[in-house]
């Protein structure tokens, strides 16, 4: 009992502090510096059809504060659609992107965006105007609210970092790296995110620009990637900020929750770490290769374009009232084959070890052709103790539907080894039905391996089961004052913590 109360106490009373924390303006000589969330919670990434449509937009639900947003873009969804209000007239308006430093996507990708909303204009400052030749699959949206619009693109120059340092945050992140200008984020031992604390990141710059919204109102921005050299679209991964031209608060939790409840079902960048492709020690020892099988990379208008398998997952409510799966997923496997399913334990910096996120997951294989078809064996099997335990280099069975029952993958003590590899030995062709009690991302376990050729097998299909919108309650990328720099905290931050406090004894 007493310590469910302590974990209580603990889980009400970080989220204000590190919020209010992290609220602090600080100074980095003259330059006023703070946070800003991600609009999607975890550092993830949306794709597929997510937020494509002017229709179904991503909300920004308080432009006054700065977010970024995480996009990767494919052939067959080059869009992104975000949708805010501005509330005055001539309201400062910050637009950037940024690409994580890939070196695929090197030099290949830039940045295009079109602006929707009242008294926009190709004569304001940073402003072109729409070309009337447009990439193929990129359309002009017309119509009502959609009549006024101006375009931007990455400059001519991105060797320098000039475009970005007239923005007195992202100044202080810009610097020109190998005749490239860069962003560099570094993230201290202590970080929030384990898995990313104590790393330096670095992204290359496409855009930055202090615009100026006319009008109040309603607007959008239209934006996609675009290969370098071609015009066209392309695939790549890139982050857009938006919000006022500087900031010194962090957007309030209710506000980051309203943002981060719009979430992303992706298949593809699950945590902050696989957005970025760096530290692959830190997700299990992860080969890098994983990232080039699911987006290349590569123009659009190539013959055939580049495929890829970061898709939007479907989504249903659980199966049943108690149901425990959580995920589902069709393979297509062949006879006489060893396929590899590993689950990686992710580096936790605190501890300076690595966890799973669970000791174990319970499984129900079968051939099907369909998910439809295996569903309600599967709900019955998983509401009960397995019947087998399958450890590392063991092999799961796979068996008819009416006498397969669930199995537990026990995973490896991650002192001893930071995976956990099981395996999948069909006797005929076809497909095969994976439901699980977990989501098979929260161990980078979306996938499986051919052990003789090397070749990633990917679903054919999945679904995720429950509710969209699992929301952290803090956990963004802040950036961090050099120790050679002076760094002080505003004189109301004590007034803000005894409200915070005051907040948590009303609520309890």
């Amino acid at each position: 009992h007493i310590q469910g109360m302590r974990q209580k106490i603990m889980r009400s009373v970080l989220p204000l502090l590190s919020l209010t924390l992290l609220s602090a303006p600080t100074w980095y000589g003259s330059n006023m510096v703070s946070a800003h969330p991600g609009g999607i919670a975890y550092g993830r990434a949306i794709c597929g059809s997510e937020y494509t449509t002017p229709e179904e937009p991503y909300i920004v639900p308080d432009i006054a504060e700065a977010w970024y947003l995480r996009k990767i873009a494919t052939c067959e969804h080059p869009y992104f659609w975000t949708k805010f209000e501005i509330a005055a007239a001539d309201q400062p308006l910050y637009i950037a992107a940024i690409s994580p430093q890939i070196a695929r996507f090197q030099d290949k990708i830039r940045f295009n965006a079109i602006l929707y909303g009242p008294g926009v204009s190709s004569s304001q400052d940073g402003m072109r105007e729409v070309p009337a030749v447009l990439p193929a699959g990129i359309t002009r949206r017309t119509g009502a609210g959609f009549e006024e619009a101006a375009y931007m693109t990455s400059p001519a120059d991105l060797s320098v970092c000039d475009f970005v340092k007239t923005n007195p945050v992202m100044r202080n992140y810009a610097k020109e790296v190998g005749g490239r200008c860069m962003e560099e984020l570094d993230l201290p031992k202590d970080y929030k995110d384990a898995i990313q604390a104590d790393t330096t990141t670095f992204s290359w710059w496409l855009y930055s620009f202090n615009h100026r919204a006319a009008q109040p109102g309603t607007y959008y921005l239209q934006s996609w990637l675009t290969d370098s050299v071609t015009n066209a679209t392309a695939q790549g991964k890139y982050e857009v900020t938006l919000g006022p031209w500087t900031w010194s608060g962090y957007a309030s939790q209710a506000v980051e929750v309203e943002a981060q409840s719009q979430g992303t079902d992706c298949s593809c960048a699950v945590n902050a770490q696989s957005y970025k492709e760096n530290y692959p020690e830190r997700l299990g020892n992860l080969d890098p290769q994983l990232y080039v099988e699911e987006l290349p990379g590569g123009s659009c208008d190539a013959s055939p374009p580049p495929a890829t398998t970061c898709v939007t997952q479907a989504r249903m409510q659980y199966l049943s009232e108690d149901s425990a799966i959580e995920w589902a997923g069709i393979f297509e496997l062949s006879a006489g084959r060893t396929y590899e399913w590993t689950f990686r334990a992710y580096f936790d910096g605190a501890a300076e070890a690595y966890g799973y996120p669970d000791p174990g997951m319970d499984v129900f294989i079968t051939p099907a052709s369909s998910l439809a078809a295996a569903t309600a064996a599967a709900d019955a099997a998983l509401k009960v103790a397995p019947a087998s335990t399958v450890s590392a280099e063991e092999t799961l069975a796979i068996k008819d539907m009416d006498e397969q029952t669930s199995q537990l993958i026990s995973f490896t003590d991650p002192a001893v080894a930071s995976s956990t590899r099981v395996l999948l030995q069909p006797t005929v062709d076809g497909d095969v039905a994976v439901l699980t009690q977990h989501v098979p991302t929260e161990f980078m376990a979306h996938f499986l391996v051919d052990r003789a050729s090397g070749e990633y097998v990917f679903p054919k299909s999945s679904t995720l089961y429950g509710e969209l919108g699992d929301v952290p309650e803090e956990e963004e990328e802040t950036p961090t004052a050099s120790p050679a720099l002076p760094l002080r905290t505003a004189p109301w931050l004590a007034a803000v913590l005894a409200a915070a406090v005051l907040s948590l004894a009303v609520r309890r």
